[in-house]
């Protein structure tokens, strides 16, 4: 699973799944530290995960650095050793090593951020508190798990728009950058002929077409924050009735 946009996953149906069928869960957290779930950091529920510093992160290095964060010290200790070079054997074969080590320089930079992590998450979660002002709930994220224990930290912030394509040209018109994240989805993209899926996955192609991410960071002013989002709520309030029954049934409106 992947915490995707500084989102949990529901995690304790997955964790069910994975008891019910031996399956070890390992977590992507790339965009979610800090993020929680059912109260507890996303870090604290799989075998493993994996975190990422790279500069455009919460809690950024200044460039590519990253960790894994284990429960099991046999887990921990064969990291250490493919990181510095040393191969080790699993189940009969030989996987080599190779410098994966943080440099110093890069360390000392996440540690002064990470001291300077809670205020510019709050600089975040205003910005976000304000977009949900403006931006109507049918478009905005759904906290999994009732919402209990959730903490979400926007890595980045995003709405689900049927006619995305007029939104971000409505929005590039206003000055306002936008991201599509992630179209094709995977299952489509050109590695996947190496994949096999048990079926069609129609949630993901959806989410793929509609998904528009909106500026957010620390140092955003919460004056282009009320821009945008008036600028989003306009539009989707100019939606016709038949775009939202579209929206809710995932078809074609009658």
């Amino acid at each position: 699973p992947v915490h995707i946009f500084g989102a949990p996953c529901d995690m304790n149906p997955i964790l069910e799944i994975g008891d019910r069928h031996e399956v070890d869960v390992v977590v992507d957290m790339a965009q979610a530290f800090g993020t929680l779930y059912d109260g507890k950091p996303c870090g604290s529920f799989a075998r493993m995960s994996s975190l990422s510093f790279y500069p455009t992160k919460n809690l950024p290095a200044i460039g590519d650095a990253g960790m894994i964060l284990c429960r099991r010290p046999e887990d921990a200790e064969r990291l250490r050793q493919v990181r510095a070079h040393d191969p080790i054997r699993l189940n009969g074969r030989v996987f080599p090593g190779f410098n994966y080590r943080i440099d110093e320089v890069q360390a000392l930079v996440i540690r002064i951020r990470l001291a300077r992590f809670a205020d510019e998450q709050r600089d975040r979660d205003q910005v976000a508190a304000t977009y949900q002002e403006a931006i109507p709930e049918a478009y905005r994220l759904v906290p999994p798990n009732g919402g209990r224990g959730v903490r979400v930290t926007h890595h980045q912030y995003w709405v689900r728009a049927p006619e995305r394509n007029r939104l971000r040209e409505r929005l590039a018109e206003n000055g306002i950058d936008t991201g599509v994240y992630y179209d094709p989805p995977l299952h489509h993209h050109h590695l996947s002929e190496y994949c096999r899926a048990a079926g069609p996955l129609p949630e993901a192609e959806r989410a793929a077409a509609e998904v528009l991410t909106l500026p957010i960071h620390a140092a955003l002013p919460i004056a282009d924050a009320r821009r945008i989002g008036k600028v989003v709520q306009e539009f989707f309030r100019e939606s016709s009735p038949a775009t939202e029954r579209t929206r809710r049934s995932g078809g074609e409106a009658t």
